[in-house]
């Protein structure tokens, strides 16, 4: 899974493939994968977009099967979807190796296909400019941007930060959902976090707050928000997999 864009001064990098490892604290990781849901509103297929161990991705994957979602329509009338399921999971150590597992949140929506790292401009460098660029990104049914702009209620940011984060978002693609074999165009919110490296410098604050929710999401969460046509009907927020 292509994680959120975090742009250091003399190194723009796009973190990789999250996973799951042990850890003496909780922490969060952030998942993917491509689900297909029937007209019912049934998992009919899950793919992996992460690196899972085999016992842990079955756990989750049959809890997943669980859920009931809502699909697209065509003409009023219920089809077959492709969408992307992007989950957020707080892993607990416990002892011998074991795990809990809850839920955090879950969301589903288009996905990220070719990304480009912004450049970091040298003049928010020399002015030690920092912090979050939350761009609304429309896509057509190709996947192609077709209009950006920063998201009229993102935080303040530098112009410089904007200007560079619409520049390298405009050459992404997207992966569209699909309903009926017929692939939509989309709208999707995409965090773009820069901060500078070195002792001297705290990490910015990259927190945003997702359409309809009250927990903000911070700097480490990859996930872009999207309009999405599948809809997940089952409250998992919270719940032990």
């Amino acid at each position: 899974m292509k994680k959120l864009v975090r742009v250091l001064a003399a190194a723009a990098a796009m973190i990789g493939a999250a996973f799951v490892h042990a850890a003496a604290q909780p922490q969060v990781v952030y998942l993917t994968w491509s689900i297909t849901v029937d007209a019912s509103g049934s998992v009919t297929r899950l793919d992996s977009e992460s690196r899972l161990g085999p016992e842990l991705k079955d756990r989750l994957e049959r809890e997943i099967r669980s859920w009931r979602f809502k699909p697209g329509a065509i003409d009023g009338q219920a089809a077959v979807t492709e969408s992307k399921l992007h989950l957020a999971l707080q892993v607990t150590p416990i002892d011998d190796g074991r795990s809990s597992l809850r839920v955090v949140r879950a969301g589903t929506g288009g996905g990220y296909g070719k990304m480009v790292a912004p450049n970091y401009p040298e003049v928010s460098v020399r002015a030690r400019r920092q912090g979050l660029v939350l761009l609304k990104v429309r896509y057509g049914e190709d996947g192609q941007v077709s209009e950006l702009a920063a998201d009229e209620g993102a935080p303040y940011a530098d112009k410089a930060l904007v200007d560079a984060a619409i520049a390298a978002v405009k050459r992404w693609t997207f992966t569209p959902e699909v309903v009926g074999g017929r692939p939509l165009a989309g709208v999707a919110l995409v965090p773009v976090c820069f901060g500078l490296r070195g002792t001297r410098f705290s990490p910015p604050k990259c927190e945003w707050n997702r359409p309809g929710e009250s927990i903000a999401a911070d700097g480490d969460d990859p996930t872009p928000a999207f309009d999405s046509v599948l809809k997940l009907e089952t409250a998992v927020a919270g719940r032990t997999p």
